[in-house]
Parts: structure tokens; C-alpha cells; sequence
């Protein structure tokens, strides 16, 4: 699994998708999920698996960003068209015990990360030339239901993680060229990693026939990553300053919050509703620090200032018999970036997703599992203007001047864009029960 490279991702970098069973239901799985796969969604669920059960599968992304200018100026841009296959893998176990229903699990998927490159010429490059975040989480999880009505989970989680990023510098860093002029064109290409630890709570209850109620909390994980910085300066004559060197970042995966009704409204239909909360306002800035530098001038802080958002996800399934069940699920999904940090490191904006789904189980214990889903991202514009000594545009009130490195004082985004996006997921997972 972890050969398996380039990531992809829904609200800002996270990506659930990670079972076709619960894909297909739009992730509305916190309440009832009798699948091993709910080590990672709510490890409560372990205690009511009944005897083993073996999943893998695989999800295949296909973002289409696209980007135009608000002034029609400068020429539109697309994401390069290249599908991204974030792998998952579940084993589990449940069964009665003395002390009442008891569950394992274990569990590797690719919940977090992104890779990012625009097609060439784009005129944001100077923004980002390219990325790739990888945080692959494995899971070691047990539940255990003292009463058949309640079950309480947990699962300690491992994050390894590998970032590269080849990021522009210029004015950002004051570099000049020996003839004086400002760098347009230096870069720094840095490559590092990581681990984190966490752990993820659930409990579900089952207070009365056909009613299911769940709630499951992520936790925070702290991603301190170290690697080397090697740096790209065309016109410096004398770059004894910027040697290959060390280089640290840090990435705070957010607390996320679920609560989940689901309801067995025939014997052959079940409909759930899940809410999740995200704390994404954890990820303020994406520190770069060289504690080698030479300059004094190398390390800085990219603003995020992201902010905690909701999550609203309906979904269902309809048992045809005994082998064939259709599923499907609808939801809305906020996202975190404010509109001045917006960037095309990551492109986001609110959304809406729809789900569909079919599984397949054979007399044989083994089952198939195919869910598709499309999300439509609201268009979202940002807009930013300098503020240059006598403007009187009032959103410049205070803000009229240059800084140090000679730039007029700006207001909102750097990078005004208008982004029409969208997404297509394609999963699937081959399951086994004994």
C-alpha cells in the first residue's frame, strides 16, 4: 500500500472514501456499518462484526480544476488530467466473549494528503510549481459491547508522511540578482517526513428495535516532518549563502466530530443521517523553517488561516435478497479556506456530492463492492487589488503605502481567480467472510 503514491482529496486534504460499501452511502456509516472497514469510521462498530472478515480495494480520483481570470485578462488553466489511486485494506474479527461481544480490527488507507500540478504555462506557477503530500494512516482497533444495546470503540492510530514541494521565491524571501534586479524565478524544492500518532473514539447504540444511534471523534494528529532543501537561484553569482541544507515543517491533521441516527425503516431499507464537525481552524500557517541558514532570511510561514467547518451526509441501502443490495447518498460539505489565503496549492470551495452504489455477495462468503460518486464545487471567486499612496478606494483606508521590498500594500487575495471545479470517485473492495 504505501508503494502506492499521489493523493487526492475532498475538504481540504482529507479524502473518506476509503470503502465502497460506505462511499456508496456517502459516508453516512458512523451509526451501522457491519463491514470491517469500521475501524476507520467508527470503531465501535468492531464489537457487532460476527466472526473474521478481509477487505481490499482501491479508489480512483478524478479531479477537473479549472481556472479563469476575474478580469478576462489572463488565459484559463486546468489541472493536469491525471487520475489518483489511494489504496485501503481492512481485517477484522468479532465474536462472543465472557465479558460480552468483543471486536478487532486493523485497517491502512490514505485518508489525508494531495498532489497538485497545473497543466504548463499556467500563469499561477510562479504560486506552485508542483506538491505532493502523502499521509497514509494505519489503524489498530478493538470495540466491545458489555450489552447487546450499547458498544464502546477505539483505534490507535499511525501516520507516516512524506511531503515534497518545489515552491517559489522571489520577492517572498528579498532575493536579487547580482545585477540588482528582483528574483522572479528562484525556487527551493524540499523534501521531507514524518510520523504522527492519534487515536479515534466510538460509541453506537442500539436503544430500541431498528433504531441506531453513533458517535465517533478523530483526533488531532501533529505532523512534525524534517528532510533537505535544495534551491534553484538562476542569476545569483555567489550562492555560497543558500547550500543544500535541512529544512522543518509542521502539518496538524484536524479533530473531527460525528454524530449519526440511522433508522431500518423496512426490513429491506436502512436510512441514516450524519453530521460531522471538522476542526480545520488547527491549520493556521505551514511553518518552513532552515535551522542552517546562513542569511537569517530564509525561513517564513505560509498563511492558511482555515476555519473549523460542517459536513451533512444522507445515505442508504436496499437489500434486494440475500446477495444483492443498491445503496446511494447525497450531502453537502463545507470548505475551510478563507477567501484571502485561497491559492492553487488548493483550489477549494464548498460542495455538493452525490453517491451510488451496488454490492454482491456470493454463497461463498466473498462479496464486491462498487460506488460512484460525482462532486459539483460551488464556483467561488477571490479578488485582491494594491493599495498604492493615494488610493481612495475605501477598503484601502489604512492600507495605502509600499512595504520594504517596494510592493504596494494589498487587499484580499493575491491571486485573483475564478475556479470551476469538480470530481469523480470510482471505488471498489473485494471482501471476504469465515
Amino acid at each position: 500500500f504505501l508503494a502506492c503514491s499521489n493523493l487526492a482529496f475532498a475538504s481540504g486534504r482529507e479524502l473518506q472514501e476509503h470503502a465502497a460499501a460506505a462511499h456508496a452511502r456517502g459516508l453516512a456509516v458512523k451509526a451501522r456499518l457491519d463491514e470491517a472497514s469500521t475501524v476507520m469510521f467508527n470503531p465501535a462498530g468492531l464489537a457487532y462484526i460476527k466472526g473474521f472478515m478481509f477487505q481490499i480495494g482501491d479508489t480512483v480520483a478524478m479531479p477537473n480544476f479549472n481556472y479563469s481570470d476575474p478580469a478576462g485578462k489572463l488565459p484559463d488553466a486546468s489541472l493536469k488530467p491525471v487520475p489518483v489511486p489511494p489504496p485501503h485494506g481492512y481485517f477484522a474479527w468479532g465474536g462472543e466473549t465472557c465479558i460480552g461481544k468483543l471486536g478487532l480490527g486493523l485497517g491502512v488507507n490514505f485518508p489525508f494528503g494531495m498532489a497538485m500540478t497545473w497543466e504548463d504555462g499556467f500563469v499561477g506557477n510562479y504560486l506552485i510549481d508542483s506538491s505532493d503530500l502523502q499521509i497514509p494512516e494505519v489503524y489498530l482497533g478493538f470495540a466491545l459491547a458489555p450489552i447487546p444495546e450499547i458498544s464502546i470503540g477505539a483505534a490507535f492510530v499511525v501516520a507516516p508522511s512524506f511531503i515534497y514541494m518545489k515552491r517559489h521565491l522571489g520577492r517572498d524571501f528579498g532575493l536579487v540578482t547580482s545585477a540588482g534586479a528582483p528574483m522572479e524565478d528562484a525556487t527551493v524544492e524540499m523534501i521531507g517526513s514524518g510520523v504522527g500518532y492519534g487515536v479515534n473514539f466510538g460509541i453506537q447504540a442500539r436503544p430500541a428495535k431498528d433504531l441506531y444511534f453513533g458517535l465517533a471523534y478523530r483526533s488531532r494528529i501533529r505532523l512534525g516532518m524534517e528532510g533537505e532543501a535544495h534551491f534553484n537561484l538562476e542569476g545569483l553569482a555567489d550562492k555560497s549563502g543558500f547550500p543544500d541544507q535541512s529544512i522543518e515543517t509542521e502539518f496538524v491533521l484536524p479533530d473531527i466530530y460525528s454524530l449519526a441516527v440511522g433508522y431500518q425503516i423496512h426490513p429491506s431499507f436502512y436510512l441514516e443521517v450524519d453530521a460531522e464537525y471538522t476542526m480545520y481552524s488547527l491549520f493556521e500557517k505551514i511553518p518552513l523553517v532552515f535551522p542552517e541558514d546562513k542569511t537569517g532570511s530564509l525561513s517564513q510561514e505560509m498563511d492558511q488561516s482555515w476555519h473549523d467547518i460542517f459536513t451533512l451526509r444522507i445515505g442508504g441501502e436496499w437489500t434486494l435478497n440475500e446477495h444483492l443490495t443498491l445503496r446511494a447518498g447525497t450531502g453537502y460539505d463545507q470548505n475551510p479556506s478563507p477567501d484571502h489565503s485561497l491559492s492553487p496549492l488548493l483550489p477549494d470551495a464548498d460542495r455538493i456530492f452525490n453517491t451510488l452504489g451496488v454490492g454482491y455477495k456470493f454463497c461463498s462468503g466473498l462479496s464486491i463492492d462498487m460506488a460512484y460518486s460525482f462532486t459539483y464545487f460551488l464556483e467561488r471567486t477571490v479578488t485582491g487589488f494594491p493599495c498604492p499612496p493615494g488610493s481612495t478606494d475605501p477598503a484601502c483606508e489604512g492600507m495605502t503605502g509600499y512595504t520594504d521590498t517596494g510592493e504596494a500594500y494589498w487587499v484580499g487575495n493575491h491571486f485573483p481567480a475564478t475556479y470551476t471545479n469538480s470530481a469523480q470517485l470510482v471505488s471498489f473492495s473485494l471482501g471476504y467472510r469465515w
